[in-house]
């Protein structure tokens, strides 16, 4: 068995289950424990490209190129619904804290809100400069602000309750492939071509980027010949930016 490019992985609530998304368009489920493989979800016409576990690990949300959303049910292994309505490949997906709300982004430039209970589309509207794709979406810890990056240089902050933008962060990002908000949601963390940035949500600015010698601010320095391309940021749970009180 051939699983193709990893494109996405997801643990499992109880840490049992690794779900990986493969570019064949199938999930492949794993033993977390045992590293064996347990099931494969297959329904996609064409590459998986983010997932997600809801409701306690029983079920898991796939975004794919084949422009359409999937709900799966884990243990009958089988699709349970398909939300449609994104033209081209959809790059993205993040679920609100409370699961009421997903939200989606894909290569036609459209966020989309989605109601988790009925499946129905709430919303829809180009996020960026029209047809630039949306390449990454994370909701805030408390659900009221929704961050996006694109491959137009920037990330930008929305609040989805007020269907309003609220602030564009950009600091020569190039394409920003990943977006996490701290445990406090007062940082966000931008994974990009030119790679990690952490910013300060309220005031949008940027509080440490990859090194620069010249540039205390920042990460770390590359090693010769290495390239900062950055898909995945994730925050430990007691993460605090140098110059807060802990680390």
């Amino acid at each position: 068995m051939r699983p193709g490019q990893v494109t996405d992985l997801a643990y499992s609530p109880d840490g049992k289950i690794l779900a990986s998304a493969s570019g064949l368009g199938k999930i492949f489920l794993w033993d977390s424990a045992t590293g064996k493989l347990v099931g494969e979800l297959e329904g996609h016409e064409q590459g998986v490209e983010a997932i997600i576990f809801v409701s306690n690990g029983k079920a898991i949300f796939s975004a794919g190129k084949d422009g359409t959303i999937r709900l799966w049910d884990v243990e009958k292994r089988e699709q349970a619904q398909v939300l449609e309505g994104h033209e081209g490949p959809v790059h993205t997906i993040a679920i609100t804290p409370d699961r009421s709300t997903l939200a989606s982004g894909g290569h036609d430039g459209f966020l989309r809100l989605w109601n988790l209970a009925t499946g129905k589309l709430i919303s829809e509207s180009p996020w960026f400069a029209a047809g630039v794709a949306i390449t990454s979406v994370a909701f805030s810890p408390d659900g009221y602000t929704l961050a996006g990056g694109s491959v137009n240089f920037e990330a930008n902050l929305f609040n989805p309750t007020k269907d309003k933008e609220s602030r564009k962060l950009r600091d020569n990002q190039y394409t920003v492939h990943s977006l996490a908000f701290s445990p406090d949601g007062l940082k966000l963390a931008t994974g990009s071509t030119t790679g990690i940035r952490i910013w300060d949500v309220e005031k949008g600015e940027v509080l440490l980027r990859p090194r620069d010698p010249q540039d205390e601010d920042s990460l770390r320095i590359l090693e010769e010949g290495e390239e900062p391309d950055t898909y995945k940021v994730v925050f430990s749970p007691g993460w605090q930016a140098p110059g807060d009180s802990g680390r």
